[in-house]
């Protein structure tokens, strides 16, 4: 006998259909309860909680999937593998292929991905829809609309193909319940047994067989139905399941069977516990004005935007979990939950909620499937650097980390194409300036090691994809994942998160190395002895995998679900959240679907071919769905939209929320405007956001909020953090031991790091502190032409060559000398391979600008009594002569390190007629900067006054006992074209003297100025004056004032010491004017612009320009005298 349990939402129809089969299970009765997927684990719990494990035992809790395997466990399984999806799409695109010359409307299409999946989908919906080849193309003959014919002749054509590709091997998924009746009938399956279906509201073709065997084998058959018995409209939302009532109906008739309609009454509903939602639940979408009291168990909230509904839901959850609510207990609801991926659950995270919803992950996103497709990508396309370093940062090689980092940036120095990666790694891991040492031909090494196994794992590949069938392909990348050690990678990976507690993690990447491995199955079962192009392989490969997803699985027992409203089946929730409640988005507008529009599919209806239903009926299953879930709670309903969507167009309520404000007509909607902040602050996260959101709008509120935070000491430092924000406090470094763990108790720097810190102390946290340096390219800028400058005059002025000699050689042996220094620097940069026409040109105009410098140090230096004695001298290192360090107040020490250009040096007897050892140190400039001595108070450009003090303090063993500090002079080194036009031959030659004289401080006495200059007086002091322009050429000082020079540079370093110790990094740029006139900024060409936010509203270090030295010298010596009567 039939028996048909009717009743609406909450009815109890399945607490009636658990009664009935578990008192039958008691006296032994067979059952199988069909129910769907998701409804099968609490279906077997309630089960088990009812009558114990050993009546349990009675009933078969299945889907109508696993009815199938059930049957081929007690029957056997078909011999025939089961096709899998990527099969399933592999197959579909030679089957389209196949066909192509025959295709009337799709023939151009062939090929394309979308055409697959397209077919793919009509032909899934002629399977369960039992509708052959054989029918689409006899009613192809019969349609009088050209178009809707191609269609139904094309798909015909391609389904036939298909089935005809998988008849002999596979058995497509989509014919297990035909294939599956198939047993049942010819075994009575059902016979003598009881069979119970639940949850269902409609079924396909292909279902109905089996349903209408188990009505014709089975001792009773039991369904229910969610419908109201009253409202049997075709335009109803209870239309498919009237229409379901009525096949059941008709199936036990037509098999002469009894049956029966089992009512159940809306007084009997013992779901709801409050008048509010039995009124929802008998009235929406009923068309029925019935004004009805409320009671306030029903809420609407009006959303500015998806973020502030998703704040809102999980505010919301949180104040019912105050209440004693479990989270289980809570179930969300929404049309399309893609909408809320990412939004929903960073506002459930901020308020500690745990959350589930099943977010089919796309597998392409995966790591493991993104080193296939890159590795394909890179073979089969032309192998770029980009698609090289794509593979490497899948993380799925065996190749750490910090190498990929480094072999990245090594391609970016050197600007490498695909086909260097074919050569081997030789040139310096820092571009043309080897800064790196051993360290650096360390790791070049290790890039080498890593470059040949990449290229000759890829070069691999891409020979045994050619003249392969699809079998040889798939074997030939399974190799090269085994040689890039991906497999070992998975394996690392699953263990790393298996010991950190992340088991679900671990569980994943095991799932996807699965899934992988059933694909390659798949590609080499269905692509053996198919000859096709390796760029066709990849394409199959990348459709599988875009189209692939990964399931997420529920991390913890007591969560809040959240789910679709055509799939989700709550287990008795208290609480319900229908959320998206927009017009067109719940209940959602139906639109066309698959290869057929809305009018061509009601045709074919019409001309009885069997497809699903018109998009008119579609809506109202929508309708039901929205029914559904709206009727799901027990207790309380909170129904929520967004005014605004996502892409910032306005939205309309949907129909849930009108009809229930029709019922309801004295229910509130809420807005954000109402909350109190009580209602918001329930979370640390939050505390914190609102703290700093309400900090100037309501700064009392904030206040409060702040000293509850303080309560909790890891939040602290959050709290200082949004105080500096808001305030514009200077970055800091709270914890003293962090600060000296980051920079050292004994730091060692340069005169760069001293000048970049005064600058900027953020910029140089940023530079030095955490070391973020943006990568260069190896090119030839004015950084690497004054390297090459420096090379030059260092060769030229040692041993090897010497003033002298140089001296003696004339013109044309100076300029070969030149010619080959810069030669071997060349050599020193890989030679001329690989080097680009503009670089070498660029690099032989070096030649006649260094011979116009030369020509007159060689004469200078012929004049001068002082002689180079010391190219490249290093200051502190290992290597170095001279060390320097400077003692801090708390303890600690600051060496530096640098390298001076050149030390002149000049043996003499001073008034007493001791012999002395005058020493100035020079520094070439290719550029134009000019020695200003009041830089030093500011603590930028002291680099040569600081390896003068050095040597000074330091050199006796090098220069001599009898140190006597003279000075300190830039000397150009770069000679510009000089336009002679309008110009006599003095302007031009006057013009040339000021571009190569030198500029900086010497000692102001005369006997040792005179031997500087010797007769025709190089060092020109005073100003330059060319047409009324006035410039500083060198400034004088006494000995006595380099000492105080000196002492000024030590206070200038050990502050710069205390304030990195004690944590100042602030973004306080220096600004140096004159006048109104801004000489300096230390903003200027700043790449950490974007980190420290700085506006030219804050506040700079300002330092207002002291031109004349005698005037810097004086307030150095104020400086000196007040520090020491502080002392």
């Amino acid at each position: 006998m039939v028996h048909i349990i009717n009743g609406r939402s909450g009815s109890g129809k399945s607490t009636v259909l658990l009664d009935t089969i578990c008192e039958r299970a008691k006296n032994n009765d067979n059952i199988i309860l069909i129910v769907p997927e998701q409804a099968s684990f609490q279906n077997e719990s309630e089960i088990l909680n009812r009558l114990g494990a050993k009546n349990a035992r009675n009933i078969d809790v299945l889907s109508l999937q696993r009815l199938c395997d059930h049957i081929e466990m007690e029957y056997g399984k078909d011999s025939k593998k089961e096709l899998s999806d990527g099969a399933r799409l592999i197959l579909m695109s030679l089957a389209i292929e196949a066909v192509q010359d025959k295709l009337e409307l799709y023939g151009e299409r062939t090929g394309k991905s979308d055409l697959t999946s397209l077919m793919l989908t009509a032909v899934s919906e002629y399977k369960i829809c039992l509708i052959t080849p054989e029918k689409l193309m006899e009613l192809s003959k019969r349609v009088s609309d050209g178009r809707l014919r191609k269609k139904l002749h094309d798909s015909a054509l391609i389904y036939e193909a298909y089935d005809a590709l998988i008849s002999e091997t596979y058995i497509d998924p989509l014919d297990k319940l035909i294939s599956a009746s198939l047993v049942l009938a010819k075994n009575n399956f059902f016979s003598g047994k009881v069979v119970a279906i639940d949850s269902f509201h409609s079924f396909t073709a292909e279902e109905l067989e089996i349903v209408s065997l188990a009505i014709q084998q089975s001792k009773d058959f039991y369904i229910t139905l969610c419908r109201d018995i009253e409202n049997n409209d075709n335009d109803s939302m209870f239309y498919f399941v009237n229409r379901t009532h009525s096949i059941i109906k008709k199936l036990a008739s037509e098999n002469g069977i009894k049956f029966e309609d089992i009512n159940l009454s809306v007084d009997d509903n013992k779901r709801y516990k409050n008048d509010d939602l039995r009124y929802v639940e008998e009235l929406i979408f009923r068309n029925e004005d019935l004004e009805q009291d409320f009671g306030g168990s029903v809420m609407l909230y009006e959303a500015e935007d998806i973020y502030d509904e998703s704040e809102q839901v999980a505010r919301d959850i949180k104040k019912l979990a105050a209440d004693g609510y479990r989270y289980d207990e809570i179930a969300i609801i929404c049309r399309d939950s893609e909408m809320y991926r990412g939004i929903i659950n960073s506002s459930f995270k901020k308020y500690n909620i745990p959350l589930f919803v099943s977010y089919p992950e796309r597998l392409e996103a995966k790591p493991l499937m993104r080193l296939v497709l890159s590795m394909l990508e890179a073979t089969v396309g032309n192998l770029t650097t980009e698609s090289i370093l794509t593979i490497l940062k899948t993380g799925m090689t065996s190749i750490p980390d910090d190498d990929i980092f480094a072999l990245e940036n090594y391609a970016f120095v050197w600007n490498l194409k695909g086909s260097d990666w074919n050569k081997p790694f030789t040139r310096s891991i820092d571009g043309f300036i080897d800064r790196s040492g051993e360290d650096g031909a360390e790791i070049l090494e290790k890039l080498e090691a890593h470059r040949k196994l990449i290229s000759e794992t890829l070069f691999k590949l891409r020979d045994n994809l050619k003249n392969a069938d699809g079998a040889e392909m798939t074997s030939a990348v399974f190799k090269a994942l085994e040689d890039f050690g991906a497999f070992e990678k998975v394996k690392q990976l699953s263990l790393y998160f298996e010991q950190n507690d992340e088991s679900i993690l671990a569980e994943e990447e095991l799932r996807v190395w699965d899934m992988l491995m059933q694909l390659f199955d798949t590609l080499y079962e269905t692509l053996k002895e198919k000859y096709i192009s390796p760029k066709r392989y990849f394409e199959l490969i990348e459709m599988i995998i875009s189209q692939g997803n990964i399931s997420t699985i529920p991390r913890t027992l007591d969560e809040v679900t959240l789910g679709n409203a055509d799939t989700i089946r709550p287990d008795k929730p208290r609480i319900v959240f229908v959320i998206g409640a927009v017009d067109g988005i719940f209940p959602k507008t139906p639109t066309d679907n698959g290869i057929f529009t809305s009018l061509e599919r009601d045709e074919l209806i019409s001309m009885a071919l069997p497809l699903t239903d018109s998009i008119g009926n579609i809506y109202l299953q929508e309708e039901f769905f929205a029914y559904k879930a709206c009727s799901y709670a027990s207790e309380k309903l909170f129904i929520s939209r967004y005014l605004e969507n996502t892409a910032g167009e306005t939205t309309i309520e949907s129909k849930i929320i009108s009809e229930l404000r029709e019922i309801f007509p004295d229910i509130k909607i809420r807005t954000r405007s109402d909350m109190r902040i009580t209602d918001i602050v329930c979370s640390k996260a939050i505390a914190l956001e609102q703290y700093a959101l309400l900090k100037h709008r309501e700064p009392s509120i904030s206040a409060t909020i702040g000293e509850c935070i303080k309560k909790y000491p890891e939040l602290s430092g959050r709290i200082d953090s949004t105080d500096r924000a808001f305030e514009e406090k200077p970055f800091q470094i709270s914890d003293k031991k962090i600060a000296k763990s980051l920079f050292g108790n004994h730091m060692n720097i340069s005169a760069t790091q001293i000048e970049e810190y005064y600058r900027c102390p953020f910029r140089y946290f940023c530079h030095y502190g955490i070391k973020a340096k943006p990568s260069e390219r190896a090119k030839f800028d004015p950084r690497q032409y004054g390297s090459a400058v420096h090379y030059i005059f260092e060769k030229l002025l040692s041993k090897e060559y010497g003033v002298e000699k140089l001296s003696e050689q004339g013109y044309d042996g100076r300029k070969k000398a030149v010619e080959a220094v810069l030669d071997s620097y060349l050599e020193s940069l890989g030679g001329e391979e690989e080097k680009s026409a503009s670089f070498m040109r660029m690099y032989k105009g070096i030649i006649s600008s260094v011979m116009i410098i030369l020509e007159r140090l060689i004469e200078e230096l012929t004049e001068s009594e002082f002689k180079p004695v010391e190219v490249e001298l290093p200051i502190g290192g290992d290597d170095a002569r001279i060390s320097y360090k400077i003692i801090l107040p708390d303890g600690g020490r600051v060496f530096i390190r640098g390298s001076v250009d050149r030390v002149d040096k000049m043996e003499k007897a001073d008034e007493s007629g001791r012999i002395c050892d005058y020493i100035r140190v020079i520094d070439y400039k290719t550029g134009n900067k000019k020695f200003v001595l009041d830089d030093i108070l500011c603590g930028i450009n002291i680099q040569m006054l600081l390896y003068l003090s050095a040597i000074a303090k330091n050199g006796n063993e090098l220069f001599g006992d009898n140190i006597i500090p003279c000075g300190v002079l830039y000397v150009p080194s770069t000679s510009s074209y000089i336009d002679s036009e309008n110009k006599s031959s003095d302007d031009i030659v006057d013009e040339r003297e000021k571009e190569l004289s030198m500029n900086g401080i010497v000692i102001n006495d005369e006997s040792i100025l005179s031997a500087m200059n010797g007769s025709k007086g190089f060092v020109k002091f005073g100003k330059w004056g060319t047409n009324g322009r006035k410039t500083p050429i060198v400034e004088t000082c006494s000995s006595k004032d380099f000492e105080s020079i000196f002492d000024k540079i030590d206070e200038v370093i050990s502050d710069m010491a205390m304030e990195l110790r004690g944590g100042n990094i602030s973004a306080e740029p220096l600004e140096i004017k004159k006048g109104t006139k801004v000489e300096l900024d230390g903003c200027e060409y700043c790449i950490y612009d974007s980190i420290c936010n700085f506006e030219n509203s804050m506040k700079r270090k300002t330092h207002m320009r002291i031109d004349k030295a005698e005037n810097v010298l004086k307030e150095i010596q104020e400086d000196e005298e007040n520090n020491n009567g502080e002392e």
